[in-house]
């Protein structure tokens, strides 16, 4: 897609994601050349963050409104294949919980296999399980040199969960 302007290529994620689902604290930056960078430089307060989970998880519903395409989620979480034709541990703009050593789950304490999950690299992390209809967020930052993948936090806040 082109837009018209410079301001409204800016604008297009305000109008189409953030506005509708409410996420007004949301502050996606650019890099030095002005660019949306997807994977990088979003801001957003906790419960905005929580809003963006949820929308991936009801693929892409919110409150009766279609915000991403229906299927998007069955998109994003399907199994592809590396270049080199290894399965990647990659989905759309997330990671999938199956194989992925990335995630640091062990065969005796897997993830939903439904799961979504985003982090960021400082050790932020947004999963979403939608079967479970549950949001996770952990934002705050985590050393660079804490091995712990987020697979154990998850599964056991998930085991604490009704």
């Amino acid at each position: 897609d082109q837009f018209a302007s410079h301001e409204d290529y800016l604008n297009f994620p305000y109008q189409g994601l953030f506005d509708p689902i409410g996420a007004l604290s949301a502050t996606f930056e650019t890099d030095d050349d002005g660019n949306l960078i997807g994977s990088s430089y979003l801001w957003a307060s906790p419960h905005d963050w929580a809003r963006l989970g949820w929308l991936l998880a009801s693929d892409g519903l919110w409150q009766g409104q279609q915000v991403f395409p229906a299927g998007w989620r069955d998109y994003a979480s399907a199994a592809r294949h590396d270049a080199d034709g290894r399965l990647s541990p990659y989905g759309a703009q997330v990671w999938l919980a199956a194989n992925n050593p990335a995630l640091g789950c062990a065969a005796d304490q897997p993830l939903p296999a439904d799961s979504l999950i985003a982090t960021g690299v400082w050790g932020q992390v947004m999963a979403m399980f939608p079967q479970r209809q549950t949001v996770i967020l952990r934002l705050g930052w985590k050393p660079a040199d804490d091995p712990e993948p987020p697979c154990r936090l998850l599964t056991d806040i998930l085991a604490a969960l009704p």
